[in-house]
């Protein structure tokens, strides 16, 4: 038994998949500008040394002032991350401005970009690796 389709049936078909894919591309291309707008990224110990140099860009410490005080990178602003007033701190922040941020391992730094971007700062990025693999790959600290 063959069943014939007609040409509304058929037109109705091409319309719906015509639909699905106009849908997709406009979702890929929503996607694409929420990633590229702004900068975050996880940066290596060069990028984010250069970065850390730019003008303008706030460079901050999210370790504990124990670690703080122990040695950071010149020039950063220490926001204590385990505070309970922490994200009031980051909130106060100008979302305008670069930001480079760093803990002593990654992880630290990398949900505070993440809590950042979510909060509309434009231009985020963190330290790969941390304090710890900036002094092992033998960059300048201070005390």
């Amino acid at each position: 038994m063959t069943t014939r389709t007609g040409p509304v049936k058929a037109a109705k078909r091409r319309s719906v998949a015509a639909g699905a894919v106009l849908v997709a591309m406009l979702l890929a291309v929503v996607g694409y500008f929420q990633y590229s707008s702004g900068t975050q990224e996880h940066l290596s110990v060069d990028s984010f040394a250069s970065l850390a140099r730019k003008e303008g860009t706030v460079l901050l410490d999210v370790r504990t002032g124990e670690e703080f005080a122990q040695g950071h990178l010149p020039g950063a602003r220490n926001l204590d991350a385990t505070s309970p007033t922490f994200h009031e701190q980051l909130q106060g922040l100008d979302r305008n401005t670069a930001y480079a941020i760093y803990c002593c391992t990654g992880k630290r730094s990398s949900s505070t970009l993440e809590f950042m971007r979510r909060a509309g700062f434009t231009d985020v990025s963190d330290l790969d690796g941390g304090y710890t693999l900036w002094v092992r790959e033998g960059m300048k600290v201070t005390t």
